[in-house]
This record gives structure tokens, C-alpha cells and sequence, in this order.
């Protein structure tokens, strides 16, 4: 009964014993912003070759205006998921050629506010007004 007593003494003393003894904070949840774009109003592949578009490109900046990434995906996927921590943003959006070059005007995204575990959609046209010209 005694060695009875004795480890149930122990365990409890021990209660609360993580062996962690990390106090970090847990960071902070994620959410994710889906961009939905089109090209002259459609999801049509046939656009971005027509206008000879390889790649969307989007630039995402925190409340301060630090940019906190650049993120790209093939034109004719037509939408693209970032993961990013709960806070407010904006962004640039353009279309690039197969070289890289801006095809478009910069498309502003309307500041935006990402909330953990969950996924904005977030629609984009680039209208024909959008696409630059090119001088011949």
C-alpha cells in the first residue's frame, strides 16, 4: 500500500510536467486567398494564347506595404491558392508573357482580409483595355 501511495504521489507532483518548456506563442493560423482570374471576361485558353500570355503574376503586400511574396501559375489554370497568415493585404496582379514581360496594365487588388481556415476567393478580369500596346 505504501509503494501504492508513493507512485501516485509521484504522479501527480508530475502532473503538468510537459517537458517541453517551450513559452513560445503558436503561430499564428493560416488562411488562403484563391484568385479567380479571366482573360477579356472568359476562362478560355484560347484567350491567353490569342494574346500570347504565358503566366499570371501576382505581388501580395501586407497592411504595411511589405511585400510578403510573389506568386505565379500558368495562365490557362485560371486560379491560384496562396496560404497566408490572418491579416490584412492588398495586391498587384498583371499577366506576363512567355519571356517574362508584362502584357497588362497592373490589375490592383482591393485590400483584402485573411481569417485562419479559411479560403477567400477573390475574382479578376483582365478586360482587352488592360493588355498594353505594342508599337510596330
Amino acid at each position: 500500500m505504501k509503494k501504492l501511495l508513493g507512485l501516485l504521489g509521484a504522479t501527480l507532483l508530475c502532473v503538468g510536467c510537459g517537458g517541453g518548456g517551450s513559452s513560445a506563442p503558436p503561430p499564428p493560423p493560416e488562411g488562403a486567398v484563391t484568385f479567380d482570374w479571366t482573360v477579356k471576361g472568359v476562362h478560355d485558353p484560347q484567350e491567353c494564347d490569342i494574346e500570347n500570355v504565358a503566366t499570371f503574376d501576382v505581388i501580395i503586400f501586407d497592411e504595411g506595404g511589405t511585400q510578403v511574396g510573389e506568386f505565379a501559375a500558368h495562365c490557362d489554370v485560371f486560379d491560384t491558392t496562396v496560404s497566408l497568415v490572418e491579416g490584412r493585404y492588398t495586391a498587384n496582379a498583371t499577366l506576363l508573357d512567355p519571356s517574362g514581360a508584362e502584357l497588362t496594365t497592373e490589375i490592383p487588388v482591393t485590400p483584402f482580409d485573411v481569417v485562419g481556415t479559411t479560403d477567400l476567393v477573390i475574382p479578376l478580369d483582365f478586360p482587352p483595355s488592360s493588355f498594353r500596346t505594342i508599337p510596330r
